[in-house]
């Protein structure tokens, strides 16, 4: 009997080990699964997550590009014309002077305002504030990040403030000449002359002599010619820059 009992305790501590053991199986297996469905979730919503960003920053480098093409248009049809203006004007001016001509008045008044018509250079920045603003991580190519920066904090700012020093050093000599020799007319109402705005009376002999006038000539030359350099090398960049632009884009859409 003793050799039975001792048997069936055996037997009984088998069962209890093998239910143990079977446990713990059955609690590693969910373990396993358990980590697997975090895993598996994980990489899921990572995966939607990459291409979700992947959107978001083909969305802001085509905000991006579309900035540079409106920047491109408004030095197009804005700052080259009143460079040009500022060309044209001075050497009509130094041509009546050679030759000691006689304009007539209403064409010499075209020809001063084209000469200190000045231009205020500005840039659409709205998407590059925007990626800035929820991090320049965003956009995941260094290089193209590195020169995105460089055109938005470097040369477009340094071109604005090269611009308005040059337009500050020439309003105070074009106000003394306009002050000293220029007149409009005004009607008795007060009004100008709808028809020709450009209407009044200048006195070219004593303009043309005024040592400011001169001064405000050679101004003219120089920073005409600076701003129309900066303007191309801009331009150059931003042309440059869109292209890039154009491949990463490319790029991002073929993966």
């Amino acid at each position: 009997m003793g050799m039975f009992r001792v048997l069936r305790i055996i037997r009984l501590r088998l069962i209890d080990e093998r239910k143990l053991i079977n446990y713990l199986y059955y609690a590693i297996g969910e373990i396993i699964l358990v980590v697997a469905g975090i895993l598996i979730a994980l990489s899921v919503n990572s995966y939607y997550k990459s291409i979700q960003d992947k959107k978001y920053e083909i969305l802001m480098l085509g905000e991006l590009e579309s900035s540079i093409d409106k920047t491109l248009e408004m030095m197009d049809k804005g700052y080259y014309p009143r460079v040009k203006w500022n060309e044209d004007a001075y050497h009509f001016f130094y041509t009546v002077i050679e030759a000691q001509s006689q304009p007539p008045k209403e064409e010499a008044l075209t020809q001063l305002y084209n000469l200190t018509v000045h231009f205020l250079f500005s840039y659409d920045s709205g998407a590059f504030e925007a990626i800035k603003s929820n991090g320049l991580d965003k956009i995941e190519n260094p290089s193209v990040r590195r020169e995105i920066i460089s055109l938005f904090v470097g040369a477009l700012p340094r071109a604005a403030f090269f611009t308005q020093e040059h337009n500050a050093e020439l309003k105070s000599l074009s106000s003394e000449i306009y002050h000293k020799h220029v007149r409009y007319f005004v009607s008795e109402n007060g009004e100008q002359n709808q028809e020709n705005w450009l209407a009044g009376n200048i006195n070219l002999t004593e303009m043309l002599a005024d040592k400011h006038f001169l001064l405000l000539m050679q101004k003219v030359k120089e920073t005409t010619y600076d701003k129309r350099h900066r303007l191309d090398t801009i331009k150059v960049t931003l042309k440059r820059n869109k292209k890039l632009l154009e491949a990463e884009i490319a790029r991002l859409e073929q993966q």
